[in-house]
């Protein structure tokens, strides 16, 4: 852990794992507050695509979430030679996939149509601010304490303000739509819908 990190936060229990890093509750030393940190092993990131997705991670967060009630907010951001930490929004509740893979799917149609018109709004909000998320999945849909969808995770997003096309792969190729090359609107729209899909 960064130096920053620990002089600012007290670094707790694991609460999650990805495949570039983990995700720790810790609180501020200042006030108590509990928040989560998603600590980034730098080693792990062999391919040049996912370190420059890495590099602008908090930068497109930040971008995405200010103002916007369904992104998970981010607070502080820290950097050491091997390791990028940020610090977020703790949301305490099941994600998606839990919700509807621990026995409670398919969600009551009410409860599905508000978490599809929920995420459709957060997708939205970052849009015009210029940012693709570009990995919309069950497991990135989480929920605090409040029980309010927060969308999570920009370690896949790019920025494609002011005319920028995007290039490459993006995603993953379980919420991809059957014959559509991704990039395209029609893959964009499948991607926004895919939790809602597998809610009902």
């Amino acid at each position: 852990m960064s130096e920053g990190l620990n002089r600012d936060y007290e670094v707790g229990d694991e609460i999650g794992r990805g495949r570039f890093g983990t995700v720790f509750r810790c609180f501020s030393r200042e006030t108590g507050e509990a928040f989560a940190v998603k600590s980034i092993d730098k080693s792990l990131l062999a391919d040049p695509v996912d370190r420059a997705c890495a590099e602008r991670e908090a930068e497109l967060h930040l971008l995405a979430a200010e103002g916007n009630p369904h992104v998970v907010g981010i607070h502080d951001a820290y950097e050491d030679g091997g390791s990028a930490h940020l610090v977020l929004d703790l949301c305490t509740g099941p994600d998606l996939f839990d919700r509807i893979s621990g026995g409670r799917a398919p969600l009551p149609e009410p409860e599905a149509a508000a978490v599809s018109a929920a995420l459709a709004e957060a997708i939205a909000a970052c849009h015009r601010r210029g940012v693709a998320h570009r990995d919309v999945k069950p497991d990135n849909v989480l929920f605090d304490a409040r029980g309010r969808l927060r969308l999570a995770d920009f370690g896949s997003a790019e920025w494609f303000g002011e005319g920028r096309a995007m290039r490459g792969w993006w995603g993953r190729p379980t919420t991809w739509r059957p014959r559509c090359w991704p990039g395209t609107s029609t893959g964009r729209r499948w991607t926004c819908g895919a939790p809602g899909w597998c809610s009902t």
